[in-house]
C-alpha cells in the first residue's frame, strides 16, 4: 500500500509533464500501481471483517458483510471501488495542487488536514492510542500511529480504519467526503475542462460507489460508518454492554486512559465478584495472556492476585 500511493502519484505526475509519454504502456503501469493498492486496501476491510476471532469478540462493530454469497461478492467489488477511487482522486487532485502552487501549497493543504485531525483529536481527550503504552513513549507512539492510521484512510479508505479506536466513523465518512471536495476544487482552478470532467467522474464514482455499498452491507452495521462516540466512550461503552466475561476482560488490552476515570471503579467490582470464580473454573479463555493483563489495582483480594501471578510464573517454568 504505501508503495502503491508514491507510485500512483509519480506517475500522475509524469503523465502532466510537457511532452509526456501517453502510451499504452504507460498508462498500464498507472492503472496497475492504482489497481493493487486499492486491492490491497480492499482485501485488508474484507480479512478484518470476515475474521470470526473479530467477529466473535466484537459483534457490534464487525460483521457488515452480507452472509449471501451474492450480496457478499457485491459488497466487496463496492470496497474495491470505492478503495480505487478515493486513491484516484486524491492522486489527482495533489498533482494538480503542486502544478497549481508548488510543493508549498500541497504541503500546507496535506499538513492542514493532519494538524486539523490531531486538533480535533486533543480537543476530545481522544489522543492517546488504544495500545497500552504510556508516558513519553505512549505520547510519541501515539503520535506516530495516528499519523499513519491517518493518512492510511485519506488514500486508501480501509474500512476497519473506521473504528472508533482510529478515526472514528463519522470522521470516515467526512474524510471521503473532504476528498472529493479537494479533488473538485483542485480541477476546478486547474481550468483544463478534460481534467474537470475526469475528475468529477471519479469523484462521482466515489461518492456512488460508497452510497450502494452502504445499502449492500447488512444495514444493522450502517451506523458504524456515522459513529460520533471517541475511542474513550467506545471502550466505556464495549464494557458495559459486553455479554459475557470474555468480552469484557479485553478492557484490560485498552489503554487505561481511555477508561479507567469513567468505570474504574466499576471494573475493579466486577473483578471482585468473578475472579474466584475464574480461578476456580479455569475457562479457556482466562489464559495465562489473560491473567497477565489485569492491573495490581484491579485486584481486592491480595491472595487471590498472588495465585493468578503465581499460576502464571509455574506455567513459565514448567514450559
Amino acid at each position: 500500500v504505501f508503495e502503491g500511493i508514491p507510485g500512483t502519484i509519480i506517475q500522475l505526475m509524469a503523465l502532466f509533464q510537457d511532452g509526456a509519454d501517453t502510451s499504452a504502456w504507460r498508462l498500464a503501469s498507472l492503472g496497475s500501481s492504482a489497481f493493487t493498492t486499492a486491492f490491497i486496501s480492499a482485501d485488508m476491510s474484507f480479512g478484518w471483517d470476515a475474521s470470526p476471532e473479530q467477529r466473535r469478540r466484537d459483534p457490534r462493530f464487525y460483521g457488515y458483510l452480507p452472509t449471501q454469497l451474492a450480496r457478499r461478492a457485491l459488497s466487496m467489488l463496492l470496497v474495491f471501488i470505492v478503495s480505487i477511487c478515493n486513491l484516484a482522486a486524491r492522486s489527482l487532485a495533489c498533482v494538480l495542487l503542486v502544478k497549481k502552487g508548488g510543493v508549498p501549497l500541497l504541503s500546507a493543504v496535506l499538513g492542514g488536514e493532519l494538524g486539523l485531525f490531531l486538533a480535533l483529536k486533543t480537543a476530545r481527550g481522544d489522543f492517546w492510542y488504544w495500545t497500552p503504552v504510556y508516558g513519553i513513549p505512549g505520547f510519541v507512539f501515539s503520535l506516530l500511529v495516528r499519523l499513519i492510521v491517518k493518512i492510511s484512510v485519506d488514500w486508501t479508505a480501509i474500512m476497519q480504519f473506521r473504528h472508533p479506536n482510529e478515526v472514528g466513523g463519522a470522521y470516515f465518512t467526512l474524510t471521503m467526503l473532504s476528498t472529493v471536495a479537494l479533488g473538485i476544487i483542485s480541477a476546478f482552478f486547474h481550468g483544463d475542462e478534460v481534467v474537470t470532467r475526469s475528475m468529477m467522474a471519479i469523484s462521482g464514482g466515489l461518492v456512488f460507489s460508497f452510497v450502494l455499498f452502504l445499502f449492500s452491507i447488512e444495514q444493522e452495521y450502517v451506523h458504524t460508518f456515522f459513529d460520533l462516540r471517541t475511542s474513550c466512550k467506545f471502550n466505556t461503552d464495549h464494557f458495559k454492554n459486553a455479554v459475557t466475561d470474555e468480552e469484557r476482560i479485553d478492557v484490560f488490552v485498552t489503554n487505561e486512559y481511555k477508561w479507567r476515570d469513567a468505570i474504574g471503579d466499576e471494573v475493579k467490582d466486577w473483578v471482585d465478584q468473578n475472579l474466584e470464580s475464574w480461578v476456580e473454573e479455569s475457562p479457556d479463555w482466562f489464559n495465562d495472556y489473560r491473567k497477565s493483563t489485569i492491573p495490581d489495582w484491579a485486584v481486592r483480594d491480595e491472595r487471590l492476585l498472588w495465585g493468578i501471578r503465581n499460576d502464571k510464573i509455574n506455567s513459565i517454568m514448567s514450559a
